[in-house]
């Protein structure tokens, strides 16, 4: 099986759960209240998932940056994965 169609499926399936999620926030009771609170999950899904991404990232640098040598495999799934992400 292709890994990169199997990534993009994946990735997509994260998007739309995140957007799912997000959508949830945003339906609770205080961010229904006006306008401007339900705007207010925006910045904080940007906030969140920046977070996300950047930890994420790390962890793979550390993973395999592990024992000292970056492959051509590592190289690759890095770069699919920061595609997806």
């Amino acid at each position: 099986m292709n890994m990169r169609c199997v990534g993009v499926l994946l990735s997509h399936m994260t998007g739309f759960a995140a957007i799912n999620s997000w959508g949830s926030v945003q339906q609770t009771s205080w961010f229904r209240q006006t306008p401007a609170h339900s705007l207010a999950v925006l910045p904080m899904a940007l906030a969140v998932n920046v977070a996300l991404q950047r930890l994420t990232d790390t962890f793979r640098s550390r993973l395999t940056e592990g024992d000292g040598i970056e492959d051509e495999l590592e190289k690759m799934w890095d770069e699919e994965v920061e595609e997806a992400e």
